[in-house]
């Protein structure tokens, strides 16, 4: 079920100055959509390390939920570190779903030419 969720909001995005600000691997993707510009997202990013940032922020992980709740984006993009674990990554988009965040996207960059 994860597996599926995670491959459902697989998008790839253009980003912006503000994401580029925090230095994660993201994930390549062969299947990815641009999205909403990101002015009108909420960034949520999850380091390798398994750190959370919200807009560049860092955001102790139960807090989460009650920073996204005051915030009331409209979508969030979670940019993951690749080396992220899975765990984190699910845990991280089980924290926004709770948040009653509805449309949650994971950035990804263009899979390099082989």
């Amino acid at each position: 079920m994860v597996f599926i969720l995670l491959m459902f909001f697989l998008v790839a995005t253009t980003l912006s100055v503000r994401e580029q600000a925090i230095t994660v691997k993201l994930p390549e993707s062969t299947s990815g959509a641009a999205t909403e510009s990101p002015s009108k997202v909420t960034i949520v990013t999850l380091q390798s390390d398994g750190t959370i940032l919200l807009n560049g922020e860092t955001v102790p992980r139960d807090a989460v939920v009650g920073r996204l709740r005051a915030a009331h984006p409209k979508a969030v993009r979670i940019r993951g570190d690749g080396k992220a674990s899975l765990q984190a990554f699910t845990s991280l988009y089980d924290l926004c779903a709770r948040a009653g965040i509805e449309n949650i996207t994971l950035g990804t960059v263009p899979e390099a030419a082989r």
